[in-house]
């Protein structure tokens, strides 16, 4: 075999290491979303349309937040 070979067989063997222990160790224990309570700002007066969905869509993300 070509002395080449060594190396590349042994970093294409090592590159995915990191990846595969950073990937069992976050998704053992996903973090609670949200942690904190969350604002929805709506830039224009009330009563408007876009303040209305806006409270529509909080309220649904609240429901499915707790």
């Amino acid at each position: 075999m070509a002395p080449w070979i060594f190396p590349l067989l042994f970093a294409l063997a090592a590159a995915p290491a990191p990846g595969v222990a950073q990937v069992t160790s976050s998704s053992a224990f996903p973090p609670a979303f949200p942690s904190r309570p969350v604002r929805l700002v709506v830039g224009l007066s009330a009563g408007a349309q876009t303040d209305t969905i806006a409270r529509l869509l909080g309220q649904k993300l609240s429901e499915r937040w707790g």
